[in-house]
């Protein structure tokens, strides 16, 4: 009964709440070539892509709206005003080979090809690399991390909608009881997050792949934040072997 709470809690609108850092902040700026930011405003990043191949990336599908380009190589914001990437890491998005789920828990991803650039010629996956994608469910207490471009309002550290990262534990795997959807397999950690960090890839740290895409914050004395499963999403995994040209 304890999931099912917090799970009518979701559909009641409490995830819309940024409780999703609990107490001190504990992400930090990184830099990752594979990893893309979709951008909202000047003040605020929408969500974040993580390339699988050269021209391959996954998301979350409640971005479904801002999937239209993608930066790379971000540079530090101007206390909270976001700064645009450069023109050479500015990419396209191919509206027309998005696949994606805006469902319950456990149902929430998106793929997508990114075309090549204009001036340069080349897929951000040639430019910057990309992640393999793990088909396998993994296990509770494996470390994992999460690096996106979410939201910071600390002026002072230049870091708003910057790519940051912050590692955990999985905390629990668990049926989500939805009556329409599913089920579907939740994936929860204590890792810390924010808005824009939607869609951003679940990577195992010891293995460097990836099993999943974040997509709710969660509360700070509840089950943590959740994520979608590759492994648990059958749709999910078909849409993303399709894109690598593995079916």
């Amino acid at each position: 009964m304890k999931y099912f709470f917090l799970i009518f809690l979701v559909s009641q609108g409490c995830f819309a709440s940024n409780l999703t850092v609990c107490a001190e902040d504990k992400r930090t700026p990184t830099q990752d070539m594979r990893i893309g930011r979709l951008k909202m405003s000047d003040y605020e990043s929408a969500c974040t892509v993580t390339m699988i191949s050269k021209d391959c990336a996954v998301s979350a599908g409640h971005c479904l709206k801002y999937m239209k380009n993608v930066e790379f190589n971000v540079p530090r914001s101007r206390g909270v005003v976001l700064v645009a990437a450069s023109a050479q890491n500015t990419y396209e998005i191919d509206s027309s080979s998005i696949v994606s789920r805006n469902g319950d828990l456990g149902n929430d991803w998106a793929v997508m090809k990114i075309n090549a650039n204009t001036l340069t010629k080349k897929f951000p996956g040639e430019v910057g690399g990309f992640y393999p994608v793990n088909f396998s469910t993994p296990k509770v207490g494996e470390k994992i991390s999460i690096a996106g471009y979410g939201r910071d309002d600390r002026r002072e550290l230049n870091s708003n909608g910057v790519l940051q990262v912050d590692q955990g534990e999985i905390d629990n795997i668990y049926d989500e009881p939805s009556e329409t959807q599913g089920p579907f397999k939740i994936v929860s950690y204590f890792i810390d997050t924010m808005p824009g960090d939607s869609g951003a890839a679940l990577i195992r740290v010891n293995q460097k792949d990836i099993i999943g895409v974040h997509t709710n914050g969660g509360q700070c004395d509840g089950a943590g934040n959740f994520g979608t499963l590759i492994s648990e999403n059958k749709k999910f995994a078909q849409a993303i072997k399709s894109c690598l040209g593995a079916l």
